[in-house]
């Protein structure tokens, strides 16, 4: 109630100086129902109010000792001040100044707070301040918490929260909805002296940041004291970790220290959820030790905003091999270049380029430990490869499908030493024999599909690959374009004489010497059998006349004799004795022909006619009377 009055009463007096309405004074924007004895609440929301009316019945309501030594806890807001009244920075007892929704600009007073020593709530947002100077804070060891809000802060004074401000109880700064562009590393400085469970939290929410800055003396070592802090850069536009580090002049292994583990939870923390990061290699030492300590929780909830693969991708959840760097220094024109850390690689895609030879240069390699994977596919202008000094540091090579007919000797002594070798699908008919005794330590290297040539003085192809099969992809589908008869034979399948020797034509000569051979001998045989058949049916004892014609027919003799009367008693006779003393019935004519011995010659087995030359004659003078 005296509070009451006594605001009533300035009130009264200040509207009668300046001859003003009393609706619209110090009264009516007082909220009689939170203010107390020492506590007061000035509200003027929903009234039309003089700034400078204000600020006198303000200045003159704390004009009163009484009233200054009761006040702990003040709040004014929704006023058109735009300057904090300098009776309140004489509040030394104030615990509590909320200073929200007004028209503060640009800046707070500098020594207002200085006498406050037991402020520990400092608030102003929703205001128009646009920056923080050295020295507003300092000696407030009792200070606790300052929001300002929804301003338009754009700098912070380096030394406003250093540890020389003394601010050693602080624990919140919310900071959130402004126009910092940057940030100093004073929320580490102030973490020192916090502990795990009272840290610095430092809101810079919704800003504009886009990098760090140091402009103190300021310098950290993992030797130092652990840090407790918590820092919140939501929806800014921070890009790279590696550029926030280094702002602050700090290593990734000062990162790891400043976010050392107790009991599987980071002791420190900051958060960049919804900032626009750019997934390239840049970040990569922080990727890979986010990978490793996986309860960092650095890029939990922190999207991709490019490149365009990776957009809205989680960056926690992305493998490491898809985080590369986009090299254009050295890069060949119409190719795309990269950096790859994960397994350190210089990727070079040259597919489809028209290129007709090799390019001179490619990009130099970001570490000395790297190699390049190169990819000079589908040049179909590209007939010979010659020796690049970049081809000592590759790793992976793919010339396949392209037109390739040649290749240097220093050429292919280099390929021998890369790792993967992709020469299928071209030109290539031959190599020479002298790249057979290069030594190959590549672990594939592929050479199907080629028009290879397996002509006779490329037979020693066959031991090569052979030889040499654990450095070949497919080694057993390197097959013969040339010549026409070993098209499409594996040159190592095949045996090292069919580079020479006609496998077909030798088949056809064989078999055509056999049937010849079995020819001629059956020839032989029967001219043989011919020339000795007496000797052979007397040595058999069987002639192919000797059998019975006349089987199942009736007959009276067995042989009929016929022979000359002159020989009737030298051999006729001795003739039929033999021939019946073998068991036949013999029937021999007399000297005339008669119809009997007509008769027995048509009745008889056999004829045998015993020739002679009187036998002869007579069948010689038998036939002329006949005719």
């Amino acid at each position: 109630m005296w509070l009451t009055l006594l605001i009533a009463a300035v009130s009264i007096a200040v509207s009668q100086s300046q001859g003003l309405d009393f609706s619209v004074s110090l009264l009516s924007c007082v909220n009689h129902n939170e203010t107390t004895n020492t506590s007061m609440v000035i509200d003027c929301d929903g009234h039309n109010v003089d700034p400078r009316n204000l600020t006198r019945e303000i200045d003159l309501l704390l004009s009163d000792e009484e009233l200054r030594g009761r006040l702990t806890s003040l709040k004014i807001s929704n006023t058109p001040l735009t300057q904090i009244p300098m009776s309140v920075c004489r509040l030394s007892n104030l615990v509590v100044l909320k200073l929200d929704h007004n028209r503060l600009t640009p800046k707070l007073p500098e020594n207002c707070f200085k006498n406050m020593n037991n402020l520990e709530i400092l608030s102003a947002n929703y205001n128009n301040i646009t920056a923080l100077q050295n020295g507003l804070f300092d000696g407030l060891w009792n200070l606790r918490r300052i929001y300002i809000d929804w301003n338009q802060i754009s700098s912070i004074g380096p030394r406003v929260f250093t540890e020389k401000a003394g601010l050693i109880n602080l624990t919140m700064v919310s900071l959130s909805h402004n126009l910092l562009t940057t940030l100093e590393p004073w929320p580490i400085d102030l973490g020192f002296q916090r502990s795990a469970r009272r840290p610095v939290i430092v809101m810079v929410r919704n800003n504009q940041i886009a990098n760090l800055t140091k402009r103190v003396g300021w310098h950290y070592n993992c030797n130092m004291s652990q840090s407790h802090f918590r820092i919140d850069f939501k929806r800014n536009l921070l890009t790279h970790l590696t550029d926030m580090m280094s702002g602050w002049g700090l290593t990734k292994n000062d990162l790891l220290c400043l976010m050392r583990f107790r009991e599987g939870h980071p002791l420190s923390r900051i958060s960049f959820q919804h900032n626009p990061f750019i997934c390239d290699c840049r970040d990569f030492r922080y990727y890979a030790m986010a990978s490793q300590f996986v309860y960092s929780g650095i890029f939990q909830r922190v999207y991709c905003d490019n490149p365009p693969e990776l957009f809205g991708m989680e960056i926690a959840r992305i493998q490491l091999i898809q985080f590369i760097c986009e090299l254009d220094d050295g890069c060949p024109k119409g190719c795309s270049c990269s950096f790859r850390p994960a397994n350190a690689t210089v990727h070079v895609g040259c597919s489809s380029n028209n290129f007709s030879s090799l390019p001179l240069r490619l990009p130099p390699l970001p570490k000395s430990y790297a190699k390049y994977k190169l990819d000079f596919s589908n040049n179909k202008l590209l007939q010979r490869l010659d020796h690049r000094p970049y081809l000592v540091n590759t790793s992976f090579l793919d010339v396949s499908h392209s037109a390739v007919k040649g290749i240097s000797y220093e050429a292919w002594r280099a390929l021998t030493n890369i790792a993967t070798v992709f020469l299928n699908d071209n030109y290539l008919t031959r190599v020479p024999r002298k790249y057979s005794e290069i030594k190959i330590t590549s672990k594939s290297i592929s050479l199907y599909e080629n028009l290879w040539d397996c002509s006779c003085d490329r037979s020693w192809m066959h031991d090569w690959f052979n030889s040499d099969s654990v450095h070949f992809c497919d080694p057993s589908g390197v097959l013969c374009q040339t010549p026409e008869r070993l098209r499409g034979m594996s040159i190592m399948m095949m045996n090292k004489e069919d580079f020479c020797v006609d496998r077909v034509q030798r088949a056809v000569t064989m078999s055509l010497l056999a049937v010849f051979g079995s020819v001629a001998l059956l020839i032989i045989l029967c001219v043989g059998v011919y020339c000795l058949r007496t000797w052979l049916h007397r040595i058999w004892n069987c002639h192919p006349f000797d059998r019975d014609e006349c089987i199942g027919e009736d007959m009276d003799y067995d042989v009929f004799l016929s022979c000359s009367s002159e020989d009737q008693d030298t051999h006729g006779r001795r003739l039929q004795d033999l021939i019946e003393s073998k068991g036949f019935h013999v029937f021999r004519p007399e000297v005339r022909v008669t119809d009997e011995a007509t008769a027995a010659v048509q009745r008889s087995r056999r004829t045998v006619c015993l020739l002679s030359k009187h036998f002869i004659k007579r069948f010689m003078r038998f036939q002329i009377n006949v005719i």
